[in-house]
């Protein structure tokens, strides 16, 4: 590819200089010409060309004497006699067709005055005028192509520099990509194979990252698209695992009772039938999650926003609250903000939210603990946010499971387990409704021994 540029290159190069040489000799021959063209102007004057036209030899002679001296003006700018040069300025005639003679003189309709017949109907030509009214041309000699000596000489060694500059170009060139290519290709063909890897689902892929280019920031940011994709192949594959787990679960209680009392080994009564519902509820509520979940991660979980009183929302459900607590046997305390700050939410979504976080932490705190609720406003230099704290004591949650509370179906294989009846889809739950609202979401662990999740929404 190198190779056709350089050429290519070469001969716009050469055919430029062609033109260019071309132009410049055509240009100095019309300097040349011009002062004899100034001198048939004004024979034109003295007697329109009628001596011209019967002397012939007094054109020649002329011509002559204009192009050996350039000139036939004095001092002053005074017009010389005719006559023959003087004898230490005499030079030979011009050849025919060489530095610019003979040349061909005309009159305005065309015709012939002095001089050959013009071949060429396109040949150069300088404007005879008199009294700003054309009265004939002067047909200079075709220069194209050159056939002056000195210029095809300069041709040829212009041209000459030129093939040996680009054979110099073609070599280093050569010897370049010979030497640096490897270094290019290489790393590109592993770039290449990396990316039909991933494409075909192969993600284990480690590119060399120790050059300092781009190539090296490219194998950088393959090496991070592949550990993403894993992670998210891993993350998918143990969302598949775990939502059948979940589903499995309940239907296998709902079918062995079911089993169970038909049987005979189980009394159909109230109470089993009791169980049944609950085991029923709780599919039903883990299909409403991982629907929720769904809606929301494609962007289709519908809010009906307005602006809302939190303190007053909370005081309402305060009744709820104290059943949860008293079902797990925790001590609540709960603290509101007495400015009544108003957030835009959605009502039933800010519900489901603060269920969620009260329902966690009653579901997974130890009997007899604590549950810490409480409502606040936080200013900030730039904005202020309605701040709700919802903390419960031991057991405590590992720092190290922290980054992951809000990953799907995620519990935490401690004292806060599965036997509580989790699905681990509460706080995943939670974090999007969070960011439905523009708000922000953390846990931390609390000071009363297990965990603080911290939310704030922006003040209206």
């Amino acid at each position: 590819m190198s190779t056709i540029l350089v050429s290519l290159t070469l001969g716009l190069v050469l055919w430029s200089m062609d033109q260019g040489l071309l132009d410049y000799v055509n240009q100095r021959q019309i300097e040349r010409f011009t002062p004899l063209a100034t001198e048939l102007e004004l024979q034109y004057a003295e007697d329109q060309w009628q001596v011209l036209q019967a002397e012939p030899q007094r054109y020649d002679r002329l011509q002559r004497r204009f192009l050996d001296t350039g000139s036939d003006r004095g001092p002053g700018g005074q017009r010389m006699r005719e006559g023959p040069p003087p004898r230490h300025d005499r030079r030979p005639p011009p050849r025919p067709g060489v530095g610019g003679s003979p040349a061909s003189l005309i009159d305005a309709q065309q015709q012939l005055v002095a001089g050959p017949p013009p071949r060429n109907p396109h040949a150069q030509r300088i404007m005879l005028q008199q009294n700003n009214a054309t009265v004939g041309y002067l047909v200079l000699p075709d220069t194209n192509p050159l056939t002056d000596s000195f210029s095809l000489q300069f041709q040829a060694r212009q041209e000459s520099a030129i093939a040996i500059i680009g054979l110099v170009i073609l070599s280093v060139s050569g010897l370049f990509a010979f030497v640096i290519s490897p270094r290019i290709v290489k790393p590109i063909a592993e770039v290449a194979a990396a990316a039909n890897a991933m494409g075909r689902g192969s993600y284990a892929i480690t590119l060399p990252e120790q050059r300092k280019d781009e190539i090296g920031e490219l194998g950088r940011d393959m090496n991070q698209l592949a550990t993403t994709l894993q992670r998210s192949e891993q993350m998918r594959q143990r969302w598949l695992a775990d939502t059948s787990h979940e589903l499995r679960t309940p239907l296998a209680i709902i079918k062995g009772e079911i089993e169970a009392m038909l049987d005979g080994i189980r009394a159909f009564d109230h109470a089993n039938l009791l169980s049944l519902k609950q085991e029923a509820d709780h599919l039903h509520k883990l299909i409403d999650d991982l629907t929720d979940l769904s809606n929301a991660d494609i962007g289709s979980l519908r809010y009906h926003m307005q602006n809302l009183n939190v303190n007053t929302l909370i005081e309402r459900n305060r009744e709820h609250i104290d059943l949860l607590a008293q079902d797990a046997n925790l001590r609540l305390t709960l603290e509101t903000d007495t400015a009544h700050q108003r957030v835009y939410a959605d009502q039933q979504r800010l519900q489901q939210l603060f269920d969620n976080l009260i329902t966690n932490s009653c579901k997974y705190s130890d009997p007899g603990g604590v549950l810490h609720v409480s409502l606040k406003s936080v200013i900030n230099a730039d904005k202020s946010w309605m701040e709700l704290v919802v903390e419960d004591s031991a057991p405590a949650v590992a720092a190290e499971h922290l980054p992951h509370l809000f990953d799907y179906l995620y519990r935490v294989e401690s004292s806060r387990n599965r036997q509580t009846g989790g699905a681990g889809l509460g706080l995943a739950i939670a974090a999007r409704i969070v960011a439905a609202h523009k708000g922000e979401i953390a846990v931390l662990p609390s000071d009363l021994g297990g965990l603080k999740v911290v939310v704030r929404l922006p003040i209206t």
